[in-house]
């Protein structure tokens, strides 16, 4: 299947990466000689500077630099390279449970699980739709990016113990190439403006899965209560009998 590719524009005109408006100028405060990485980070002038998934630390601060906080002379491309596979997120605490007498304590509550990016990282509503146009684009599947699920269950607890749900989402995760062009310097001689080229190789992406079949997991957790939290069971008693006629 041959990959799609959405580019994200900001302060340019053409349709594609490879067609950036030789009028296009940097926002103010930023020169039009160097990169916001080239003159710090060693990176070649209008060559492909590949980051690969091994550096993601690096591929993560490209993102959130150049594609979550979209400037003038910026693209951002990705370019899925396989199909989006089924993946469970980290296991998240929803909310502690008191048991100050024992039997089944009731869990009721909700999760919002969103879009993110190879670090665990909020992807930007700009970012966000470059990845869903790409994805939809290529394969069918939909891409969401966010989604919140009501979660009910029951846990047993004995008296005098605090528990704790923890839950981990059904996500989405799609894997490709991301590129992004940044202006660069005017080279003496060359035709037009050079630019900053980044491949990050091998980028990840993840959201909800909000398919019929989707399910999350749902954990329990317990421990003893300390004695404050003991007298705390105590002090509500007394006021709910002392309450009552």
């Amino acid at each position: 299947m041959v990959a799609v590719v959405v580019a994200l524009l900001t302060g340019c005109t053409a349709a594609g990466i490879h067609n950036v408006a030789a009028t296009s100028t940097p926002s103010a405060g930023r020169s039009a000689s160097t990169g916001r990485f080239g003159a710090t980070g060693g990176d070649s002038l209008s060559s492909i500077n590949v980051v690969p998934a091994s550096d993601k630390a690096r591929q993560a601060n490209l993102m959130s630099t150049l594609c979550n906080d979209p400037i003038a002379n910026i693209t951002c491309a990705f370019a899925p390279t396989s199909v989006p596979v089924p993946v469970l997120g980290k296991l998240r605490l929803l909310s502690p449970i008191e048991a100050c007498a024992a039997g089944g304590k009731k869990v009721s509550t909700s999760q919002t699980t969103e879009e993110s990016d190879t670090l665990g990282v909020s992807v930007s509503v700009e970012l966000g739709k470059v990845v869903k146009q790409a994805v939809e684009a290529s394969y069918s599947v939909t891409w969401s990016s966010s989604n919140t699920t009501k979660v009910e269950d029951e846990m047993e607890l004995p008296d005098h113990t605090e528990g704790f749900a923890y839950r981990a989402a059904p996500l989405l995760r799609a894997t490709g190439d991301l590129t992004i062009r940044e202006a660069g310097a005017t080279v003496p001689g060359a035709n037009g403006p050079q630019w900053y080229v980044y491949e990050l190789t091998g980028v990840t992406f993840d959201a909800p899965d909000t398919s019929p079949t989707a399910h999350g997991v749902l954990e329990f957790a317990s421990r003893p209560m300390t004695a404050k939290e003991r007298s705390g069971c105590v002090s509500r008693t007394r006021s709910t009998k002392g309450g009552t006629k």
